[in-house]
């Protein structure tokens, strides 16, 4: 659940599964089955749910303190008085927003120090990051505070203040019970080993002999699968960690992001549009370029790239081309498909639904990614309306257990995990999103996007960067998840199409841009993939990556002119 040890996380699994995939034929599934991994992730997707559930839209200052789940932190404001902090150092410390840096429970020695070192660093007169060690007030132990300067987009300086305190969640009680059905006796033995207690202490405070509490810890140690006191304060305090995912909550409804579109008034600008297919779900769709144009369908990827950049958008306008976004069912406000549905036939015929409410009867199509293979099954739904499809970072189904071995990491983990541990996948993925959701949408992406130069690139130009953050607010934003329509659409990426795709020789035609440096569909395998389809054109752009399409829109529409 740590965005900085995600890489970790992906590399334990590769190990874990990549001795499956290496003795699999190409057609067989052999599922992971460990039961004791399973416990684990259904334990964890508890918390993840209450975390969902709590979630705000952050501003700044909350930010900077919800980094810090067990560390009793806060901000300092330039008035030293104490800004927003976060429960531990309530609990803690015993302060509270607004009282003043004087009140810190700090002995009466240390407290001038420490705040003048406060009051140096805010004036520009002290360094940018400094460590403070203090006496607590109440039994002398040491306090860390480790301080950094701040400068805020409202042109404020602040503070940035984490201590070495450690404060126990008013909701772990409940968690721990939850997850190892714990007494409250239990319980309260473990906070009190988590707070340094010696066995001997614990028996005096509690009024009972040393060895009933070594009694009760051997109960503890085995309910916990825990060999020693050391390794379960590892377990105890990584589960504290978690905790800053499992702040109870009410329980809500799933919202769904309602993609942004920006009140402007440039010509070809989005418009958010709606219909209702015939079982009464909603389904919106963008529409951009020239309202009157030829109509050109964009399949936005699981990943929800919906809109181009503004200079893209505009071309299209001026090239008579209406482009046509299907928000896909669980997307947006798009009502999601029902759980046992055929996904694929559903998205199609949401699309088909669509372009009834527009009516637009032969189209051209934009996929993006894997998305080449709605594309296909559009033909094989209704042969002979579509005109041209253009498939942009076009990703053919992994042919072979080898085609993953040439995949970066990240892009080969979720294709991995639907095929080999399917009963996971939607934790994994919902997990990434809560992720994004808490670190933010731009350092996420650049955790996926990390090893591809080319496309962390496009993310430095800001209007590449402002399309990218609006078209996937229909797949996630600071309030909104469409992670459950997200695995659903891996699962489907996994499964071949070679069939349906083949059906397009010689009824339409098809063009592929790739970029060499596509962490996905790398030239490894669509280098193959081309030459056993030699009807196919294709076009390869050096050095793009597979978010070529915010800075090659250009090429697509070129060639869906020509179509």
């Amino acid at each position: 659940m740590d965005p900085g040890r995600a890489v970790e996380l992906l590399e334990q699994w590769e190990t874990l599964v990549k001795p499956m995939r290496d003795s699999a034929d190409k057609h067989e599934h052999i599922l992971l089955n460990d039961s004791a991994m399973e416990e684990h992730i259904s334990r964890a997707d508890r918390f993840l749910e209450r975390y969902a559930n709590t979630l705000e839209p952050p501003n700044e200052r909350q930010a900077l303190i919800d980094s810090f789940d067990m560390a009793a932190a806060f901000l300092v404001e330039s008035d030293l008085n104490i800004g927003i902090l976060n429960a531990g150092a309530q609990a803690a410390l015993q302060i509270s927003e607004g009282a003043p840096v004087s009140s810190l429970p700090v002995d009466e020695a240390d407290l001038p120090s420490l705040m003048r070192q406060m009051r140096d660093m805010l004036e520009g007169r002290g360094p940018n990051m400094s460590l403070f060690r203090v006496r607590a007030t109440d039994c002398g132990h040491f306090i860390i505070f480790r301080i950094r300067l701040r400068k805020l987009r409202d042109g404020a300086q602040a503070l940035v203040v984490a201590t070495s305190e450690l404060a126990w969640p008013p909701e772990f009680d409940s968690i721990l019970g939850e997850a190892f059905s714990f007494t409250q006796t239990e319980v309260d033995i473990v906070r009190m080993l988590i707070e340094c207690c010696s066995v001997k202490d614990i028996a005096d405070q509690r009024g009972r002999s040393i060895d009933t509490i070594r009694a009760q810890i051997k109960s503890i140690l085995a309910k916990t699968a825990t060999r020693s006191q050391v390794e379960l304060i590892r377990l105890i305090l990584s589960m504290m960690d978690m905790t800053g995912f499992a702040v109870a909550g009410p329980a809500t409804t799933e919202a769904w992001s309602r993609g942004y579109i920006p009140n402007s008034n440039n010509q070809g600008a989005a418009t958010l549009h709606t219909t209702f297919a015939p079982d009464g779900r909603r389904l919106d769709y963008l529409i951009w370029g020239d309202p009157n144009g030829k109509p050109c369908v964009l399949l936005h990827v699981e990943i929800g790239m919906s809109r181009w950049p503004k200079l893209g958008e505009q071309a299209a306008r001026k090239a008579g081309i209406k482009i046509i976004t299907p928000i896909r069912a669980g997307y947006g406000d798009s009502t999601p498909l029902p759980n046992k549905a055929d996904f694929t036939a559903g998205v199609i015929d949401d699309i088909m639904h669509v372009l009834k409410a527009e009516n637009v009867d032969r189209f051209s199509v934009i996929s993006l990614c894997a998305d080449v293979r709605f594309g296909a099954h559009i033909e094989k739904h209704s042969p002979g309306r579509m005109t041209g499809l253009v498939a942009v970072a076009g990703t053919p189904p992994p042919d072979s257990v080898s085609d993953y071995d040439h995949m970066d990491l990240w892009q080969r983990f979720l294709l991995v995990c639907a095929r080999y541990t399917p009963h996971l996948l939607t934790f994994t993925v919902k997990a990434g999103f809560l992720m994004a959701r808490k670190y933010g949408q731009r350092k996420f992406l650049e955790h996926v996007y990390g090893k591809s130069k080319a496309d962390i690139e496009q993310f430095n130009d800001p209007d590449i960067w402002e399309a990218v953050i609006t078209g996937i607010q229909i797949c996630l934003s600071d309030t909104h998840s469409a992670h459950k329509a997200f695995a659903r659409m891996i699962s489907e990426e996994i499964k071949g199409w070679h069939d349906e795709f083949s059906a397009l020789e010689g009824k339409v035609p098809v063009h592929f841009i790739n970029g060499t440096m596509d962490a996905q569909a790398t030239m490894e395998i669509i280098t193959p993939f081309f030459r056993d389809h030699p009807w196919v054109t294709y076009e390869l752009i050096e050095g793009a990556g597979q978010l070529l399409i915010y800075s090659h829109w250009d090429k697509a529409l070129k060639k869906i002119g020509q179509f």
